[in-house]
Parts: structure tokens; sequence; C-alpha cells
């Protein structure tokens, strides 16, 4: 499944995003290019969006990732919150939370959720699809991985698709964090590599950074 690590070479490089948010983080390479997570409280107050929050965040020139987690955010919600950042912007920008697929491998229910968002994916600039590891069989992982970016695909057209990847167990939590491992890792960031556009990594909260951390080791490799 896996390359060894002292086989790999340029080729596997990729365009990766940071979302981690690790204590003491350092300054990170200019090719891991962070991407603003703005959670939904920084821009809300309520239902109703705050102008002058969203100004705050939005830039012309750098891709911002908007996390929807309330079910109450609906897509009339979200689409007047893509006009207002056309109009103050405007800044590119995709969606994670609720604007994204995240039900079972079934496609009666993915063309619901698609026809239910459409107003909204049609004005994305980006896809930002999660795909963390509640599988811990890479094949169980790597089946839905095909079936979010070929249904994604007829959706975005030449659109970008950046699957969001966790190197830890999410369903763990919230016990100690267990890392997935080194071949799983790297089967998901080669898979990203091969079939998306690139990722995110994220995760981190309010965890000390640790330069030696095997996820981080491997992923050197690809930024």
């Amino acid at each position: 499944m896996g390359i060894p690590l002292n086989h790999w070479i340029s080729k596997v490089k990729m365009k990766l995003f940071d979302s981690t948010y690790f204590l003491g983080k350092p300054p990170m390479p200019a090719s891991f290019e962070k991407l603003p997570n703005v959670n939904e409280n920084f821009i809300f107050d309520g239902m109703t969006l705050n102008e002058t929050k969203l100004l705050k965040y939005i830039s012309r020139n750098q891709l911002i990732q908007f996390d929807i987690e309330k079910e109450n955010n609906v897509p009339e919600i979200l689409r007047n919150l893509q006009l207002r950042v056309e109009r103050l912007g405007p800044a590119r920008h995709g969606f994670f939370g609720q604007p994204c697929y995240q039900y079972e491998l079934n496609q009666t229910a993915f063309d619901a959720w698609a026809q239910k968002y459409k107003v909204v994916l049609d004005h994305v600039d980006a896809f930002f699809p999660e795909m963390y590891s509640y599988a811990t069989d890479p094949a169980e992982w790597g089946k839905r991985l095909d079936f979010m970016l070929t249904n994604l695909r007829r959706i975005a057209g030449d659109r970008p698709i950046y699957p969001f990847l966790w190197f830890i167990h999410p369903y763990r939590l919230p016990a100690a964090p267990v890392y997935i491992g080194d071949e799983f890792w790297q089967y998901q960031l080669n898979q990203c590599r091969r079939k998306a556009d690139g990722a995110v990594v994220c995760g981190g909260y309010l965890e000390q950074w640790d330069e030696n951390a095997p996820w981080w080791r491997i992923l050197q490799h690809y930024i």
C-alpha cells in the first residue's frame, strides 16, 4: 500500500492546505498554504449575518472555508452569505459542515442533498468534502472517496475538490487521539494526490506541536 519513506521523490508533491491549530506550531512552508477556517460563530449573531465580523475574514486573493455546522443554516441563509462575500470581497470560498455531503454511500441521498443545496453549490469556488477516518479499513475509506469524487465532479466541473483529511480516528474522541498509522495516512495522501485536486489537513486543536510526529514526517514529502 505505502511507498517506503526513503523512496519518496518529487513526483508525490501535491496541493495541500493547512487547517491545523497546534499550540506552538512553527511557521509552515509556503507550499503548505494556510486555509482560513471561518466558523459560523465568528460571523453570525444567532441567525443574523454580521457584515462587520465577516469583513475581517474577506481577502481578494485567498481561498477561505466557511465551517457551517448547525443544521438550521438552511440554503437560503448560506446563499445570502455568498452574496455578501461577493459584494464585500469578492473572495474565493467553499463550505465545510452542513453544505457538505456527509451521509452513507447512497446515490439517492446524495442526489437529494445536491438538489437541496444547488443554489449554494452553483456559486462556490472549491469543494471541501469531509474524508475523516471513521473506517479503519483503507479500502472502505477509498470507496467513500471514490463515491464522493465521482458525484462531486458532476457538480464541480473544473472547480477544485480538496478533501478534508484528519490523521487520527475521530470516532475515538474524546479519548486521547489515536493516529491512523503511517500506511493509512500515506494511502489517503496518495489517493487525494491522484484523484482529487489536493487536500486540506486539519487537527491539532489545543494539542502541542510535535516536530517528530509521524503524520508530519510523512506530510513533508508531499509539500
